[in-house]
């Protein structure tokens, strides 16, 4: 038995150094497997984000990183289509997480009917005392204010010399946040994948017709799915950080909702790749927020952390100076997404643009017997 399991361990090692030693070419020049690597992202862009970016800064840490500079009201756009018809809408409630692939054909077209509550229309009763029976009928208009993020179900492909990733859309769920019940004064947000929308993938359309509509900066966790909808989004990384330090290898990719395609393996593979680029110097790497460009060796420092430390000679009983490395590649387990999207509104074709790829590190301080899960964005790689 010990010496099958032996035999396993080294055929397992022997793939695994095969895989991990592929160069640009394999897959189609993607170095993220399998061929079609398909991801469900989750994007919010409301007032849930609104004191983001001030957590960078302080003790703070409140929700996932988000910045939009939004130019047209696009999911507003898809809703009005969809609710006059002029495009098909999906039941989007038809995919499954062990499954990605599903949600690439279209399943079930949504009546009318249907689109107008998943979009709000309602019509209830309430208590009235001015009234006769003392109830009235009210009712609830839709609120295109309340479709304030969207989840996208696209493919990835990594490319590493040049360094590019581009993402195609396949799929574009419109999603309502809305109030739903109320506990200790805080309010609880409900979430509901309105309808899905086919993007018009037609490679021949010529590109130059799509219209900017937005310029988006968004933290994709590997393995923290639906962060920003939590209220306890630091007591969530820091369980997870806690988890990694006893079994990373195991931690990466277990609890992910693209697993198991985006797995420990592609996990590796996207951070390596990202810092082999910034490393060597073939990307232009910039401090993040701003243009200043940095150099190979900075840009190791902030990965590996040069610590001088005093020990004991056990001979001497004297303390020494010893110098040592933290490696932290292992604390980066979120990347920042710089993209552009445009939209063609009369071919009904969407398209992102990535242009910058931020790793975001995350550790644990204690302070005053308190631990602190701080954050810290490394660099930003422009593609």
């Amino acid at each position: 038995m010990r010496i099958t399991k032996i035999l396993l361990a080294l055929l397992a090692s022997s793939i695994s150094s095969n895989l991990l030693s592929q160069t640009p070419g394999f897959r189609k020049d993607n170095v993220l497997l399998p061929d079609k690597l398909i991801f469900s992202e989750h994007i919010g862009f409301d007032t849930l984000y609104a004191y983001t970016t001030d957590s960078l800064t302080s003790d703070r840490l409140a929700k996932p990183f988000f910045e939009i500079q939004k130019y047209v009201d696009f999911t507003k756009i898809l809703a009005e289509k969809a609710l006059d018809g002029t495009i098909k809408a999906y039941d989007a409630s038809q995919y499954s997480y062990q499954l990605p692939y599903s949600a690439l054909t279209p399943d079930r077209q949504l009546q009318l009917i249907e689109i107008q509550k998943n979009l709000g229309l309602d019509t209830f009763m309430v208590y009235d005392s001015s009234v006769e029976d003392g109830c009235r009928i009210v009712v609830k208009a839709i609120d295109f204010g309340e479709l304030n993020s969207i989840n996208f179900i696209e493919d990835w492909i990594l490319r590493e010399n040049p360094l590019s990733l581009k993402k195609n859309v396949y799929v574009i769920e419109p999603i309502r946040r809305y109030s739903g019940n109320w506990s200790d004064n805080v309010l609880d947000y409900r979430f509901y994948r309105a309808f899905r929308f086919f993007n018009n993938q037609n490679t021949k359309v010529n590109s130059q017709n799509l219209k900017l509509i937005a310029r988006v900066k968004y933290e994709h966790f590997f393995n923290i799915d639906r962060g920003f909808q939590s209220k306890n989004f630091q007591l969530i990384v820091q369980g997870y950080l806690q988890h990694s330090e006893t079994d990373y290898e195991a931690n990466l990719g277990s609890y992910n909702i693209n697993t198991p395609f985006f797995n420990g393996f592609n996990q590796h593979i996207f951070i390596k790749t990202i810092l082999d680029n910034a490393f060597s110097g073939k990307a232009k790497a910039t401090e993040f927020g701003s243009n200043k460009v940095l150099t190979p060796n900075e840009l190791r420092s902030k990965v590996f952390e040069q610590l001088i430390i005093q020990v004991e000679n056990i001979e001497t009983g004297l303390k020494e100076e010893r110098t040592v490395t933290n490696d932290y590649t292992t604390e980066i387990i979120s990347v920042i997404f710089t993209e552009d999207w445009y939209f063609n509104e009369a071919l009904l074709q969407f398209q992102k643009r990535v242009i910058g790829i931020s790793p975001v590190r995350y550790y644990t301080e204690q302070d005053d017997e308190q631990t602190i899960v701080k954050r810290k964005v490394l660099f930003t790689l422009t593609l």
